[in-house]
This record gives structure tokens, sequence and C-alpha cells, in this order.
């Protein structure tokens, strides 16, 4: 299988194509962010970078099976103020997705965004063909990540609840939410006063701490509440009291975020915590890619078997007698595994009859019995896979 993955980031999608066990020819990718190349080549060397999406086109390329990617979001997301959505220049780089599905004609195709208006999920949808469904990430992992995914892989549902808790995920320390909000790109840019990282959190929500433990978390939030509630982040600057009350309050760190995105730990190995936030923020839940692509592993598993039995039923003349002076051909089939062709026949006591490899099978009673009791296809799907 040959896969094209646009605004590849780290490759998450190969990450997911190895967890759900799917075999890959040729993985190429559009990613133009230098720390994102560079942690893809780290863990996986035979990616084929092929950078600037623009640049790309459907005739240098193979057959494509497989085009997935997750066009950027900023422009359609809740926490931009502008909201252009498809006429954003980041947000209408959807359109080069599109121009490269029309381009490559894959058999299946995978994009990921983020949960939108109505009204440019609608025109998405309509520009592809399919419904999304959304997939809220907190079901296979300790984060929210609420995102929409147009596919025409077959059989997606919704992951089953893993009832992971954000606690369970810590290398050390206390948090006293059940699920770390949802990473962003823009974690790469964190605050550095304590009491302006605790100020943000309680007031807005829009960011992950870590306490040193559940007291520690009790004393910051009271001294919080008597002395910033209401205020702006100015009018805390001119605080002249004791604040060591909020040493020790800490961001996620890298391993943190990896377990939280589902991606093996390691991966971001040789990033600085800023660049791996960025990259981690910017990337897929693995589980929930890999859960996907189980209806695509199902599909191709099918077709696999459906190839390497070909079994084709004809009716043949009596002069059909290969395989024994008498014998009348029934059906034959190719075996990729064993890698060469298979004859069945019927004798004229009807005794069944398999020609093929390295050897004939001639346990003639046992196989008219299982004939007889399951059929001929389940028979020459036992030979087959003996």
């Amino acid at each position: 299988m040959n896969v094209l993955s646009l605004f590849d980031g780290m490759s998450c999608g190969r990450i997911a194509l190895d967890r759900a066990n799917i075999k890959i020819d040729k993985y190429y990718a559009s990613e133009i962010k230098p720390h994102a190349i560079k942690v893809s080549k780290q863990n996986y060397s035979d990616i084929i970078q092929l950078g600037d999406i623009k640049n790309i086109k459907a005739k240098d390329l193979p057959k494509i099976d497989l085009l997935i990617g997750g066009s950027p979001c900023q422009d359609f997301s809740g926490a931009n103020k502008e909201k252009l959505g498809l006429d954003g220049n980041k947000s209408g780089l959807f359109f080069e997705y599109l121009r490269l599905l029309k381009e490559c004609k894959p058999k299946y195709f995978l994009l990921e965004n983020v949960k939108m208006k109505k009204e440019w999920q609608d025109i998405i949808s309509e520009y592809l063909g399919v419904q999304p469904i959304n997939i809220n990430s907190s079901l296979v992992c300790g984060a929210l990540r609420n995102r929409m995914y147009w596919t025409n892989i077959p059989n997606v549902c919704l992951p089953n609840d893993k009832q992971i808790k954000l606690q369970d995920l810590l290398e050390y320390g206390y948090t006293p939410r059940d699920k770390a909000r949802c990473l962003l790109e823009s974690d790469s840019r964190p605050l550095n006063t304590p009491v302006k990282m605790v100020h943000r959190y309680i007031n807005t929500g829009f960011t992950t701490l870590i306490f040193k433990s559940e007291n520690h978390y009790k004393n910051i939030r009271k001294h919080s509440d008597k002395n910033f509630k209401g205020k702006t982040a100015i009018e805390i600057e001119s605080y002249q009291g004791d604040l060591s009350v909020y040493d020790g309050v800490r961001y996620l760190t890298t391993v943190e975020r990896e377990r939280l995105q589902t991606v093996p730990e390691g991966y971001c190995q040789g990033l600085s915590d800023n660049d791996a936030a960025c990259l981690l923020g910017d990337g897929w839940t693995i589980d929930v890619i890999a859960h996907i692509f189980k209806g695509l592993r199902m599909k191709l598993k099918k077709i696999k078997y459906e190839q390497s039995l070909c079994i084709r039923h004809r009716k043949y003349s009596r002069s059909d007698t290969y395989g024994g002076t008498g014998n009348v051909m029934v059906g034959s089939g190719y075996c990729s595994i064993k890698n060469c062709p298979y004859f069945f026949y019927q004798n004229k006591l009807k005794k069944f009859v398999i020609c093929g490899g390295e050897s004939n099978y001639t346990r003639d009673d046992y196989y008219n019995e299982r004939i007889e009791k399951h059929g001929i296809k389940a028979v020459i799907k036992e030979i087959i896979n003996d």
C-alpha cells in the first residue's frame, strides 16, 4: 500500500498504520516544519519527504492507495477571534488536500479537523462526498480532543471508552482534573511565571497545570481566590506579597504529552520541550486514528483473502482430465502464501483430489466427508491454510 500524508507533522499517520498492523510499501509525507521532519526521520528513516504541499503533483507519484491529512485548523478554531474559515490562509489549504485527492484518486482517504461551524463542516462534506464522524480523544486517552473525521474507510464507529484519567498518566505530581484540556500547538509558547500560569488556569481553563500534591493545589487555590480573584494579569504583577506558595507548579512534561496523544514514549526524544509541545499539540491521537484504520485493515484482509483464494467455479468437459485420468476439474485457485496454484478435482467415484505446490492431497475419504458437511469453499480454504 502506498500512502500520501499531507500536513504530515511528525508522521502520526505512520505510527497509527503500524499500530493497526497495516503493511506499508511507500509512505510519502508533505511537511515543512524542520523539527517535525527531524523527528519523523529519527523514527522512520524510510519516509519519503516531499516538502510543500503546493509543489506536489500526482503525476510525479506512483499509485496512491490511501490519502490522509489534517489541514490547518487555525481559521476554524473557536480560539481564533477572526474565524475566517475556508477563506483563511491556513485553513484554506484544505483546497490543496482536495486537489491532490482529485489528482491521486486514492481508494481510501481520511481528513481530520477541529469541531467547527456547521456551514463550514457542510461545505467540506459536500466537497468530499461523505459526512464526518465526531470523535473525542478522551475516549481513548487522558485528554480532551474533540475532532471531526471525514473518511470513506468502511465501518468507522466510536471507540470504546477506556476510562483513562489524567492522573494515571502523570510522571509525578497531582491534578484536580479528570482530563487534560486539549493539547495545542500554542503550548510551545508557555507563560513562565507561576502566578500567571495559575491565574490563566483558574480563570480560563485554557491550560493544564500539575501541582506537587493535593494540599499544594488547595493552598494555591486559597491564596489565588483571596488575592487575585477578578484581577487582571497587569494588576497581579503589582502584588508585593509572598508568592512562594506557587513554587513547584508546572506544565506537562514531554513524556506526559506523548502519553496523552498515545504516541510511543520517547518518540520526540532530542527535541526541546517547546518543540515537542508544538508537534504533539498539532498531531493526532494515535489510538483514535488506529481505531479508524481498523476498518481499512479488515477490508484489506478480505481483499487479500479473495486474491489468494481466487476460486473460480466453472464447468469442465470430460476431456479436462489434468491431474489424473478420469478426474474432472471442479475449481481452481491461487495461494499467495504458498506462491502456487491449486487445482481441485473429483474422480469418477466423486472422491476429492487436490493437486498443487510440492505435493498432492489424496486423503479422499477425509475431504469427501468435509465437502459434504461444509461445502467445497470451506474445504479449499482449509487446504490452502494447511
